[in-house]
């Protein structure tokens, strides 16, 4: 769809603005250990559906979020729909991975008209899922995050640099360059 923000992208947004900037904007987009790895991580997961059917990769799309993206998977056993999200690190209250899952539920809604019973997110090497809630007040952050994610693509205005310990091991570190842009902001 033209002009949708990939629901991946709300991810990387809420991971950090600057690399959404970097990646959504600028067109970079570098891949390291770890994302390497979790592509790789997509794999069979019928080991845990226990009978249920899933498929993988289904696109999904929200006029109302104007967001359009993959659901990595789309279980249905006993009659109820199950989004799930694949990670490859350990299971943690990661609020990027969050509000990715949770779009990708709405937009699964409108795109198919079918309601979606349970979310959650798969972690690799937790072997377990984060279930998420669909609240109006989580909806209403996930707009308010995609308002901002639009305000950064039509200013084009780069966002603040926040160093954290999240700069080590991101994938954009080396187009980034933390190091260089925290001595600049200082002087």
């Amino acid at each position: 769809m033209e002009n949708y923000i990939p629901i991946s992208s709300i991810n990387t947004f809420v991971y950090c603005k600057r690399r959404f900037y970097l990646e959504y904007f600028l067109g970079f987009r570098t891949d390291n250990f770890y994302t390497l790895e979790g592509k790789e991580k997509h794999s069979d997961l019928e080991h845990w559906t226990d009978g249920g059917k899933y498929y993988k990769n289904i696109y999904v799309y929200s006029e109302n979020l104007g967001v359009e993206g993959i659901i990595d998977i789309v279980l249905i056993k006993d009659g109820k729909i199950t989004i799930i999200e694949e990670k490859r690190g350990r299971r943690a209250e990661w609020e990027n991975d969050k509000f990715q899952v949770l779009a990708q539920a709405i937009a699964f809604e409108e795109t198919y008209n079918k309601k979606v019973d349970e979310i959650s997110i798969y972690y690799e090497f937790s072997n377990r899922r984060r279930y998420i809630e669909k609240t109006e007040d989580e909806i209403k952050k996930l707009k308010e995050i995609i308002e901002n994610m639009k305000s950064i693509i039509t200013s084009g205005l780069v966002p603040k640099f926040e160093y954290t310990n999240r700069c080590e091991g991101c994938s954009e570190k080396e187009v980034c360059l933390p190091e260089f842009t925290l001595i600049k902001e200082e002087d």
